[in-house]
């Protein structure tokens, strides 16, 4: 009696089947396993109205910024940069150290945050009105410091009468430090500036970078600039002043 020889496996028909149906379930679930490895995708819109300022000519720009988390990950938002430059050269980038919280009643006082690294999780957003500027360096504040005390002793010296004092002036001498910080620092002139919104996360994720452009007329520069003429007053440096700051239009896209 001869015995029977088994048929090779590549002959096997419910083996066939048994791998495209395999091979068809694997390629059902490829789209969710390429989200899942891919990074994740964030979307950010930005207001076309800025606020422009400055501090003895250091920058800052206030704006609305929104980011929405589309991809299927939570992500963390660490940084969020404002790069700026004219029509040849990379002037500053700014970071986002304040933003003022939003509230649902009209009548609440804006409140003021400090930015810090937050998470933001799939399918919600963010929106707050954001704060662009850098810090003084070292040697720029310690010279700020030094000439703001002075500058305060200047206007505020001791009054023994009970009838107001008159208004008080300071000196040249004790303004002219502040003068030469704002040529040094001051970067806005009559023509386009291009700002572009960079962001940084944790894992690294993919967007949409944003990026915008405004003009600056002349008229923009001479308010821009007018707030030296107060500093004698003391104002900007030993009380704020709304006085250095200008909102414009800007165009998104470059």
């Amino acid at each position: 009696m001869m015995e029977s020889t088994a048929s090779p496996l590549y002959l096997d028909w419910d083996f066939w089947n048994t791998m495209l149906a395999l091979l068809a379930l694997a390629l059902t679930q490829l789209p969710l396993i390429r989200s899942f490895l891919s990074k994740p995708e964030l979307e950010i819109d930005i207001h076309e109205r800025i606020t422009i300022s400055h501090l003895i000519g250091n920058p800052s720009v206030v704006t609305y910024v929104s980011i929405k988390n589309l991809g299927h990950h939570d992500v963390k938002i660490t940084k969020l940069f404002l790069h700026i430059r004219n029509q040849k050269n990379h002037l500053v980038t700014l970071n986002a150290n304040l933003f003022y919280e939003s509230s649902n009643n009209p009548s609440s006082p804006l409140v003021t945050r400090q930015f810090y690294p937050f998470h933001l999780k799939k399918d919600t957003n963010w929106g707050q009105t954001l704060c662009f500027w850098n810090y003084l360096d070292r040697d720029d504040e310690i010279d700020y410091k030094r000439a703001q005390e002075e500058l305060q002793k200047e206007l505020y010296q001791p009054w023994s009468s009970t009838a107001p004092p008159p208004p008080k002036i300071a000196v040249e001498d004790k303004v002219v430090p502040f003068k030469r910080l704002f040529e040094k620092n001051f970067i806005w002139k009559k023509g386009e500036f291009f700002f572009e919104f960079e962001l940084v996360t944790q894992p690294e994720a993919q967007y949409n970078r944003k990026s915008m452009r405004i003009t600056l007329y002349e008229a923009d520069i001479i308010d821009l600039k007018k707030i030296t003429e107060r500093y004698c007053y003391g104002e900007s440096i030993t009380y704020p002043s709304s006085a250095s700051q200008i909102t414009v239009e800007a165009i998104l896209g470059k």
